[in-house]
């Protein structure tokens, strides 16, 4: 938002230029004329510029696409998307995003999370395997999830 005024002074004295220009061409003074006529250029220079500029900004999902495509190795890459994917509820491509980092790195609030969503879509023996994992790796981190659901299934 702050970069659409950027350039608000260039257009003050695109609007100074106008105003001569008009003046010139009609050799009048009127100030009505003079301003309805300043205000229709800046007016239209600046939904240019506007327009312009929404054309090349990206939102922040592209931009994070963009990013796995350029570094598919990446799991930070892949993290970043992860966040949209869950900000926008999108489980399923979360999952693979979760599923591709935990390929690569063993960490215990990832295990967690994969693990909810899986206990969400309804598969709770995955969903306990993914508990199991977090637990072994930080004592404590989802011993209230396995009591609750894997420990109840079990029975």
């Amino acid at each position: 938002m702050q970069d659409s005024y950027a350039y608000l002074g260039s257009y003050g004295i695109i609007l100074m230029l106008t105003v001569f220009i008009q003046k010139m061409i009609l050799k009048k003074d009127s100030l009505k004329t003079t301003l309805t006529f300043s205000i229709l250029v800046l007016s239209i220079l600046y939904s240019l510029r506007t327009a312009s500029l929404h054309i090349y900004r990206y939102d922040e999902f592209s931009l994070r696409n963009h990013t796995v495509a350029l570094y598919p190795n990446s799991e930070e890459a892949h993290y970043q998307r992860l966040q949209i994917y869950l900000h926008e509820e999108q489980k399923k491509q979360a999952l693979k995003d979760l599923n591709f980092i935990l390929e690569k790195r063993n960490i215990p609030s990832l295990y967690l999370l994969r693990g909810k969503i899986l206990e969400k879509q309804g598969q709770l023996e995955k969903a306990c395997q993914d508990y199991q994992s977090a637990e072994d790796l930080a004592p404590n981190i989802a011993q209230d999830k396995i009591e609750e659901i894997c420990l109840k299934k079990a029975k």
